[in-house]
């Protein structure tokens, strides 16, 4: 079971590889751009809208946690850069799998992006600032109510830009690939299965077949066998015993 979901993720053609570096180029150049709105407490990063993709094309958890790691390079804070990407390939590969299980409920894959950033991402940046709020502006003293006020602000700004941006991205990729006949890996790989298989059954076939013939021709031997042992005891009941004759007898 997981190794069908996770071989899609490391099986990638040149293809597949492709569009992956597309969009991790693409999210860190919009999300570097985009500063200082992509950074801090509160932020909207437009990049988020490809955070969808992995619902129709595997190969994209790939792309947005390469492009969230290299964008996250440019805040200087190493916990963004290993916790921020963290969270951002656990979303991508809940979105994944979302994508895997219920395609016409896309709007439940968009919730992992927003809801794994706004529950981690506050973490990290309150972590890293080491309770200098007035560094940041906050002068809020419960440490319940900072982490809420961080929560919304990211649920919000992931929102805008999974919901907002994403889900036309994801219809607009979606009718390309089907205009183009491009498929995702899964439904590739699904394809490739469904061939092997056919053909498996094909020979199954063939083999049933011939094992059938040789049930067939064995039964034919068997049957030729038992006219010739019919014969055989026909001729020997048929012919008379041999007569003693008179030389013999004297002897």
């Amino acid at each position: 079971m997981f190794k069908s979901f996770f071989s899609p993720l490391v099986r990638l053609n040149i293809k597949q590889m492709t569009r992956a570096a597309v969009i991790a180029a693409l999210y860190s150049v919009i999300t570097i751009l985009a500063a200082p709105l992509s950074y801090g407490p509160i932020q909207l990063r437009f990049a988020e809208a490809f955070t969808i993709l992995p619902a129709l094309l595997p190969e994209a958890v790939i792309g947005v946690t390469i492009g969230c790691l290299i964008s996250n390079v440019f805040t200087g804070m190493w916990t963004d850069m290993v916790f921020g990407t963290l969270a951002t390939l656990i979303a991508a590969f809940l979105t994944y799998l979302i994508g895997c299980r219920l395609k016409k409920h896309i709007c439940l894959a968009a919730v992992p992006p927003v809801l794994v950033n706004a529950l981690i991402v506050p973490l990290i940046i309150f972590a890293y600032i080491g309770g200098d709020l007035e560094s940041i502006g906050i002068a809020v003293s419960a440490p319940f109510l900072i982490y809420l006020s961080g929560f919304l602000s990211l649920a919000i700004g992931q929102s805008l830009a999974v919901y907002g941006l994403g889900l036309p991205l994801y219809a607009g990729v979606k009718a390309y690939l089907k205009a183009t006949g491009g498929k995702d890996g899964a439904q590739s790989d699904n394809g490739q299965w469904s061939v092997v298989s056919g053909q498996s059954a094909d020979d199954s076939k063939g083999q049933g077949t011939s094992d059938g013939g040789q049930a067939k021709d064995s039964g034919q031997w068997s049957m030729v066998s038992g006219q010739l042992k019919e014969c055989h005891s026909s001729v020997s009941e048929e012919s008379p015993p041999p007569k003693d004759d008179g030389g013999s007898s004297a002897l």
